[in-house]
Order: C-alpha cells, then structure tokens, then sequence
C-alpha cells in the first residue's frame, strides 16, 4: 500500500467526489500533510492544507500528516464530515467554532493523542462522533445544557464548562485573539499580526 508515502495531494478541478465509500479517503495516508485543490473545482476548496467544500460549510479531510498538536476549524465551518480527523497522531486539541451544528460519526478514530474537544452551544447533532472514546480520558469542553454536556456524560466522558469569553478582537488579517475570565489569551488564525503602536 503506497499511500503510506503520500506527503501532498492535489485535486484538479474535475474532481468533484470520492467515489460511493462515504469517508475520508486519506485515512491511510499517515505521512499526508498537505491537500490543495484548483481553485477551479467547483465542489472543494482548501484552507491551509485542509479539504472544504466549495464553500467552506463542510470539512471533509484533515490530513493525518500534519503537525498541530491545536487545530481551529475556521469559522464558517457547520459540519464535520464522517471520519474528517481520523488517524491524526498528532492532535491533542480541537476546537470548533460558533456556528458548527453538526459533526459526523467516528470524526476522530484513532486520534489516540487527542485528549480536548471544545464543543460550541450551536452543535444540535453529536451523532456517534466521539463515540471510540468512551469512558477514556476524552474532555468534551462545552456550556452546561447544551448537546456536548449530554453527549459527554451518556458516554462517560469528562465536561468541563466553556469559560466565557471576557473580550475579543483581531490582530491579524486572518487572527483574531480572545481573553477568557481565567486569564487565558488564545490567539487562532494564520498569518502576521497587526504591527503596534505602544507609544502614548
């Protein structure tokens, strides 16, 4: 099996599935860290290596290669699509953005180094996503009464509370920064950021 080697993939603008098998088709490709797509193709896109639909709503392929031990979904993203993240080793941290809805089933088998999910309150259908990890070490990070509490404890999961974030801006073209009430700056997107101006 040469998948194995894979490092790149690109997809040219006539390519518009995978074929009936409804899954990531990069699955195997463990040292894949990269998938670009034409720009032409009218049915996907990439973001920074990363396989979308065309218009940004569904991610399809995380590539099991890359190196992020964090990875953001971008915002605009509503759903996961089966198996997207499967076989990351690398992954210890995913966070989806307000807005996200729906995440597919098995979205992170054999991710065995993830150990934190942030979940938004939009998320209305967990399906069976997180499902290989019950009663692991998995932290499913949400709101109280929202879905992901739900899912978490149906499947022996730890949930700790999302702390609300105190203030947020960009300081970046593509990255924003937040400030939660515990005192954390996460700065998300990619790219420079803004020069400043310190003087008073």
């Amino acid at each position: 099996d040469n998948s194995h080697a894979l490092k790149e993939v690109n997809l040219g603008k006539s390519v518009t599935s995978f074929g009936s098998r409804m899954m990531n088709p990069f699955v195997s490709c463990s040292q894949l860290t990269r998938i670009t797509v034409s720009s032409d193709n009218q049915v996907m896109c990439d973001k920074d290596g990363v396989l979308f639909s065309k218009d940004g709503r569904k991610l399809f392929a995380y590539p099991s290669g890359k190196s992020e031990r964090v990875y953001t979904v971008p915002v605009g993203t509503t759903e996961l699509d089966y198996m997207c993240f499967a076989s990351s080793p690398n992954l210890v941290k995913l966070v989806l953005p307000d807005g996200m809805e729906i995440l597919g089933d098995n979205v992170a088998d054999w991710c065995n180094n993830l150990k934190t999910v942030v979940v938004p309150q939009s998320v209305t259908d967990m399906g069976q996503s997180f499902d290989s990890f019950s009663g692991s070490a998995l932290t499913i990070q949400g709101y109280v009464g929202s879905v992901a509490e739900t899912y978490a404890k149906a499947h022996g999961l730890q949930f700790v509370e999302v702390q609300e974030e105190v203030a947020d801006n960009a300081c970046g073209d593509d990255l924003t920064w937040t400030l939660t009430e515990d005192g954390v700056l996460t700065i998300s997107g990619t790219g420079p950021m803004y020069d400043y101006d310190y003087s008073s």
